[in-house]
């Protein structure tokens, strides 16, 4: 019953803190909420928003369990997420929705009891996707406090879909990127320094960690002061002791100088010594008196000292060569992308397979000093992976035999063809037997990677070093990314050379056709060109009688390609100038779409005239308009 099930959901409500529960049916209606008796005020699925709807729905209908992302409603409502779980009958059919609305209220007594956690004066903050902190663990102020600004249109957007604080955009806040820059970077170095960023004024260590069940980070912080005060105040208290066994010192030595004073006189010397600086100074105890008792207890806190300072000097050389340690390593891979970047840069260019290939491997070889560089393509039945290209002469040894290898069966290449995923062999273990090739003698390492297009493995990369284990883990990732640019590299050169072939093909089909249907229409029609002269216009019955062979003819009946006829074109105007300057005449072909269909013959009064290139421009138009004119009325 309703009213039963109503009851239940306020007494789990008061027992977990949820802000209200309601019962959805499969359409979205609500018929049971928490907090009004009647439901039908409520819009459908509660007037979420389209974005957590849809993953609402999609999560219940699976059986997940749905957690949404935290909502800033309008007005003065307090931000809130909700957990949605679908209901079943008896048989396991799916007849509704149970959904549940929770504040931030737990969550910030969860984040606050967690304070000094991890030392005196740590406190956690929890921040979500869009950078926004959730819960802060020593100043709840600072709750719903951005860390980095997004643009003004994606803050626009995040706040009408109830991901942030109605608020204005706050043009002119500054923020530390370095707070931002380290979350972004916690997978790989989850330990970093950045400025607290409620205040933004003392420098904190951070420690953080990615949730696993939500898109958001949990950053522990602690002041450095804090952090460095225990060294400080033992450092005082050492430098206080010093000061004060050296003033015990002086002052004995002047109230008993006349029976112990030289050697009050040396053991003040050796403090003296000690407190500025040297701290492998003993001093002599060879009596049993109050002197010697004092030398004992000085050389133990001399003792004390220098071991307290070597253990600093020990972590400050250990936290230094760790930084340092980071800072190559980030460089090296750095410098490694910006050479891949710069290699994928250096062959999108080149759209000749035959000069592809070679100049990939020898690429390959020079950027990264590898020893062998060769580039497998799998056959037509992708039986073979068989070798296209190497840099290394025992490389060209094996290209010229037509080396190859069986898939899924003959060494590491044939693995990797077989299997589609990268592996590395070094030198040491079983996988040694893999370098047994005469050409490549020099090889201790190897790596080979698929060549993928999409799902499909169009051939292998395979890289050899003359170095021992000079492949890592990383190596894996950084060459697959090059792998992946070489194989878009060969689709590229072979969908062009595939492209060329085809047009190629329909220009010699098209021009087949054109000549065999103007054949065809000059046998069906007697007449087959017309002259005018003095005004008057007359047939011609045989074009081939009528005037002797022409002075200038164009090259249409050559190959022609899409812009091949640019340098050829160019070249007419003067060639035509020139043969009608010698005798006032002028024959232009009529062409169509690379073939020669005719001609018009021009000849001027004078003998003598010189044919401008303005004139030679526009018989030139008028041909090519007459050939189109011709061919749409044939």
């Amino acid at each position: 019953p309703i009213s039963t099930t109503r009851t239940y959901l306020l007494t789990q409500r008061t027992l977990y803190g949820a802000r209200y529960y309601a019962l959805l049916d499969i359409q979205g209606t609500v018929v049971l909420h928490t907090q009004q008796m009647d439901t039908t005020g409520f819009p459908s699925y509660l007037g979420l928003t389209e974005e957590v709807r849809s993953a609402l729905i999609q999560n219940t209908s699976s059986g997940a369990v749905y957690i949404s992302p935290v909502m800033f409603p309008s007005g003065s409502e307090e931000p809130f997420f909700v957990v949605a779980a679908r209901i079943r009958d008896a048989i396991g059919v799916r007849i509704g929705t149970l959904v549940a609305a929770f504040p931030l209220d737990g969550l910030q007594t969860i984040v606050t009891a967690g304070k000094n956690t991890a030392g005196s004066g740590s406190y956690a903050i929890l921040i979500d996707e869009n950078n926004l902190q959730l819960v802060h663990g020593r100043n709840d102020e600072s709750n719903y406090v951005l860390i980095s600004l997004p643009d003004e249109d994606k803050y626009t957007a995040l706040v009408a879909a109830l991901r942030l604080p109605d608020l204005p955009y706050p043009v002119g806040q500054t923020y530390d990127h370095n707070l931002n820059e380290g979350l972004q970077l916690i997978n790989q170095q989850p330990f970093f320094t950045a400025r607290e960023p409620a205040t933004a004024t003392n420098l904190s260590s951070v420690a953080a960690i990615r949730l696993a069940t939500r898109p958001w980070v949990l950053a522990f912080l602690q002041s450095q002061p804090t952090i460095l005060a225990p060294v400080v105040e033992q450092t005082r208290l050492t430098l206080l002791l010093t000061v004060v066994v050296a003033g015990f010192a002086v002052l004995v030595s002047t109230l008993l100088a006349r029976i112990v004073a030289n050697p009050i006189i040396r053991l003040t010397s050796i403090a003296e010594r000690a407190a500025a600086g040297n701290l492998n100074l003993q001093a002599s105890a060879g009596s049993t008196d109050e002197i010697g008792t004092l030398s004992l207890a000085f050389n133990s806190m001399i003792n004390q000292l220098r071991q307290t300072l070597q253990g600093l000097e020990k972590r400050v050389t250990e936290r230094t060569t760790e930084l340092a340690q980071a800072s190559e390593q980030m460089q090296y891979r750095a410098e490694r992308l910006q050479t891949v970047a710069e290699l994928a840069h250096s062959i999108a260019s080149v759209q000749d397979p035959a000069e592809l290939l070679p100049r990939i491997t020898q690429e390959i070889s020079s950027r990264f000093g590898y020893y062998h560089v060769g580039i497998f393509l799998l056959d037509a039945n992708k039986t073979y992976a068989v070798l296209e290209a190497a840099n290394s002469k025992g490389g060209q040894r094996m290209l010229a035999r037509s080396h190859r290898l069986r898939v899924g069966e003959v060494g590491i290449v044939g693995y990797v063809a077989g299997i589609g995923q990268p592996r590395i062999a070094l030198d040491v273990g079983q996988d040694a037997v893999f370098f047994d090739n005469p050409d490549l003698p020099e090889t201790r390492s190897e790596i080979s990677l698929p060549l993928n297009v999409g799902p499909q493995i169009i051939g292998v990369l395979d890289v050899q070093s003359v170095e021992a284990g000079a492949f890592s883990q990383d190596d894996i990732a950084l060459l697959s990314t090059l792998s992946d640019q070489v194989a878009m590299a060969i689709q590229n050169t072979r969908l062009y050379a595939d492209s060329r072939r085809t047009v190629r093909e329909l220009q010699l089909a098209q021009r087949q056709y054109l000549q065999e249907m103007w054949s065809k229409t000059i046998v069906e029609r007697p007449t087959t060109g017309y002259e005018y002269a003095y005004g008057r216009l007359r047939p011609l019955q045989d074009i081939a009688e009528h005037h002797a062979e022409p002075d200038v003819l164009s090259p249409l009946d050559a190959e022609v390609f899409p812009g091949d006829m640019t340098e050829d074109a160019a070249a007419e105007p003067d060639a035509l100038s020139s043969a009608a300057n010698q005798s006032g005449k002028l024959v232009i072909p009529i062409g169509l779409r690379g073939q020669q269909i005719g001609e018009i013959d021009l000849q001027a009064m004078d003998p003598g005239r010189a044919w401008t290139t303005e004139e030679l421009e526009l018989v030139r138009s008028v041909a090519d308009q007459i050939g189109l004119a011709l061919e749409n009325a044939r």
